[in-house]
């Protein structure tokens, strides 16, 4: 009898053991998905930005201070290019661009971009950060003629 009853416990410990982990597994399952953050985000959502930070860099460039800057949306970092408040000399033509490099061997590639229209926006959008040391911004202004950088972040 001693030996039945010891089966049929170990038995039944083995069963409540796999109910346990079923229901276990059903509960982490049934949890909410984390969504993928957007890769970029608009010139008004960089206005949302939280923290954001002193520039990271900046640099001088016909006339103007172009800086590269970061913040924090959606619980996510983007940088994005930015003019300086009163040192910009930005005139018609004139672009703010914020460049990617991936670290793909294809170099610095246009990001989020921003033309002078006369509206008085003078950002860019936004593009995700990534923690990867190959992944590097700058902002740069394009004059029509050239681009002026900032050091890479």
């Amino acid at each position: 009898m001693g030996e039945t009853l010891r089966k049929l416990t170990t038995r039944a410990a083995a069963v409540t053991l796999a109910l346990i982990g079923a229901m276990v597994g059903t509960l982490v399952a049934a949890g909410p998905a984390q969504a993928a953050p957007p890769e970029r985000i608009s010139e008004a959502q960089v206005t949302q930005t939280a923290g954001r930070f002193s520039p990271v860099s900046g640099i001088w460039f016909d006339g103007s201070y172009v800086e590269l800057r970061a913040g924090w949306y959606g619980g996510y970092q983007y940088g994005w290019a930015e003019l300086a408040p009163g040192l910009q000399n930005w005139r018609q033509g004139h672009a703010i661009v914020l460049q990617i490099n991936r670290g793909d061997g294809n170099g610095w590639q246009w990001g989020p971009s921003r033309h002078n229209t006369g509206d008085g926006v003078q950002h860019t959008g936004g593009a995700l950060t990534y923690a990867s040391s190959s992944y590097r911004f700058r902002a740069c202004l394009f004059n029509g003629a050239g681009y002026g950088c900032t050091s890479p972040w």
